[in-house]
């Protein structure tokens, strides 16, 4: 397993629980695909009935499509830096789906660190 795929099976659940991350999760019903450089395969997050869980390969309907260096998506996952800065440096890139819309997946991993 990948580094990115390890720190989002590490905090997933921290974000199933976290009351201000459900609450955006549940307006967001989303399927997101990573294929990122340092992964072993592609992977996926998707958002059904208001959680979040993680997958492998490529599911059957994608609405973002997030492709570049994984180590620069782990960064944001552990909330080194939030997404913003890796996408103004082409170190990650929207190939499919809009932008605000992974920049709402940055707000509910910025949830992680707040218990309410």
């Amino acid at each position: 397993m990948g580094e990115v795929k390890d720190e989002l099976k590490r905090v997933i659940p921290l974000l199933n629980g976290n009351p201000r991350a459900k609450e955006i999760i549940e307006g967001w019903p989303r399927t997101v695909l990573f294929e990122l450089e340092g992964e072993e395969t592609p992977f996926h997050i998707s958002v059904r009935e208001g959680r979040l869980s993680l997958g492998d390969g490529v599911p059957g309907e994608v609405d973002i499509l997030v492709r570049g260096k994984g180590k620069e998506l782990a960064r944001v996952v552990r909330r080194e830096r939030d997404i913003t800065h890796p996408i103004a440096e082409a170190s990650l890139k929207v190939e499919k789906g809009q932008l605000s819309q992974l920049i709402i997946f940055d707000r509910i991993l910025a949830t992680a660190k707040r218990k309410t």
